[in-house]
């Protein structure tokens, strides 16, 4: 499988210096789940080098947000200082991930939430089409808090992007 690097994400602070003209769009055709050996042609709107970062920004902030047990009877005094973990607005990745999220255009958001759909389960590769469709109805732009209050986001989007035929490389931002 080959794989994709775009570059140019040009919201809030990342690759300022990339040219828009530089940005690569990914595509792949699959096949149909109709058994008629036909090829689904799927073109993403988002970039891989922006889809790459919101993987690791959202890897990152899962790692953080602490499963809460609100019946535990755990005495906050006692479970030392762990403000990193803290799920809060003012959480300095969740800040990074809604940011870069929240940059995307209105068709980028909707293909984040069928990409996200897409890797979860709910929609097959080949019903591509069908994840965006739904994904368009459902939009009413509360996708970044949405999809950043859904547990192990970074895997879905991975995992969609692997089902579309896309090979995804771990961000790195140094």
């Amino acid at each position: 499988m080959q794989s994709w690097r775009g570059h140019g994400f040009r919201g809030k602070g990342l690759n300022p210096n990339v040219a828009p003209e530089q940005t690569v769009f990914a595509q792949r055709s699959i096949y149909s789940n109709e058994g008629d050996g036909r090829r689904i042609m799927v073109e993403l709107a988002n970039n891989i080098e922006t889809l790459e970062f919101i993987i690791s920004k959202a890897r990152e902030y899962d790692v953080q947000v602490p499963a809460v047990d609100e019946d535990s009877g755990s005495n906050p005094g006692d479970d030392r200082d762990v403000d990193i973990l803290d799920a809060s607005i003012g959480n300095p990745t969740r800040k990074e991930l809604f940011a870069a999220i929240s940059s995307l255009n209105e068709d980028e958001r909707i293909e984040l939430l069928a990409l996200m759909w897409v890797g979860r389960g709910d929609f097959s590769a080949t019903e591509w089409e069908e994840a965006l469709s739904t994904a368009s109805e459902r939009h009413n732009g509360r996708e970044a808090k949405y999809l950043i209050g859904t547990p192990l986001l970074g895997d879905y989007i991975e995992e969609g992007l692997v089902a579309l035929g896309f090979d995804v490389e771990t961000y790195d931002n140094e």
